[in-house]
């Protein structure tokens, strides 16, 4: 089979999908064939790394065609045997392409070796198993790769489909590893396709497994439609507590100042320091008020203040990337559940200091009682019926 992975955004080490590990993921993926009988060889992910970075060097730099053959990290794809494909495509896709890209010849891939013409495709071949690039959808001598990565109008360019008729010979499947590739956004009709629309032609009838995750819906229904992929889905990072950082965590750490500080001078010094503070970065348009409204009804302002840096705490943000193959340690579930519980069991509980523990993100969460009881039942053992307010706790 061929594993294809991701160069977006465009960058020469960028080795990419969505929330996910993809070395350390590979890296399983690769452990997993193996104790399934696949003939296959394990490399870890510092390796990985190294070789499949290796891999993406001719779409950014010159020399390095003949390099990657003479390293045993490249495959050759004659012209001859391209051209005999190409010519038994539709006219309109011949001439789409030839107007748009030219003669295959003008590839930046296209090479010549031992005196005959082809293509050089990037691969790493681990026994059955190949490891390439997605190809770029336009050419290293037009830095728009970016912009034309999901256009359904710009048409595929002649090493995209040299790179995908490689890919494809001789192998039971594709796999396009993680979110997400470029081929179910090639041109052509948004479904019923034929094989003469780009996002099969490409595939021709090998079959297609894509790792996708979970949380985007969306794009998953484009890569069954148009990329005939059979999806597998996969985890999304944990979630925690964004928690208060740099301006805001200073602004919050000055409010508790103000609170506690007795009436007088300091008290009056930092009462216009937060008001300062507040309208350089904007928080009376965040929180729709008015810095007069503000003056006028101080008090109320900081408890308003108070509740809009805890709820800009409490907002979750992916922690780390996912390792497909791999279950999340004890810790980070059990962050995930307490994400969805943490609220109802402050309620329960009314544990002191809480609410202030969220603003320090993930380390903050630790500390809070919720925490403890979740680590305590779900992953000590410890028996429910320990639990007092359990018929008040709806978890």
């Amino acid at each position: 089979m061929a594993i294809l992975f991701y160069n977006y955004p465009p960058g020469e080490k960028n080795l990419s999908a969505s929330f996910l590990n993809l070395p350390k993921s590979l890296a399983n993926t690769l452990t997993a064939m193996k104790a399934a009988g696949y003939r296959t060889e394990e490399r870890d992910e510092a390796e990985l790394t190294q070789s499949l970075g290796r891999l993406l060097a001719p779409f950014y730099k010159e020399g390095q065609l003949q390099a990657l053959l003479d390293e045993g990290l490249a495959a050759w794809l004659p012209m001859s045997e391209y051209r005999r494909w190409f010519a038994a495509q539709s006219p309109a896709l011949r001439a789409q392409v030839l107007a748009r890209w030219g003669e295959p010849e003008k590839s930046s891939m296209a090479w010549r070796h031992k005196g005959e013409a082809g293509f050089v495709i990037p691969r790493l071949q681990l026994g059955n198993v190949s490891f390439m690039p997605v190809p770029p959808r336009g050419e290293r001598r037009e830095d728009h790769e970016a912009a034309i990565y999901h256009s359904t109008k710009e048409s595929i360019n002649n090493f995209y489909m040299a790179a995908y008729l490689w890919a494809r010979s001789n192998r039971d499947a594709l796999v396009h590893f993680g979110t997400h590739g470029s081929q179910e956004w090639t041109p052509g009709k948004e479904r019923g396709l034929s094989m003469d629309d780009q996002p099969f032609v490409v595939l021709g009838d090998t079959p297609v497994v894509y790792p996708y995750i979970v949380d985007d819906v969306g794009e998953a229904l484009q890569a069954k439609r148009r990329g005939r992929a059979t999806i597998i889905s996969h985890q999304t990072p944990s979630f925690r507590p964004a928690g208060l950082h740099t301006e805001l965590n200073a602004l919050h750490d000055q409010l508790h100042t103000w609170v506690q500080q007795d009436e007088g001078g300091v008290k009056e010094a930092i009462r216009r320091d937060l008001l300062s503070r507040a309208a350089k970065m904007h928080i009376f348009e965040d929180m729709a008020w008015t810095r007069a409204r503000a003056e006028a009804d101080f008090a109320g302002w900081i408890n308003a203040l108070h509740a809009h840096l805890h709820a800009m705490a409490a907002q979750l943000q992916p922690y780390g990337l996912h390792a497909f193959g791999l279950n999340k340690d004890q810790d980070l579930r059990l962050g995930d559940r307490d994400d969805d519980a943490r609220y109802r069991l402050l309620q329960a509980h009314r544990a002191a200091g809480a609410r202030g523990a969220i603003c320090a993100g993930l380390q903050g969460t630790r500390q809070e009682s919720p925490f403890a009881l979740l680590r305590r039942h779900l992953i000590e053992g410890a028996p429910t019926s320990e639990i007092r307010d359990a018929p008040a706790c709806r978890c």
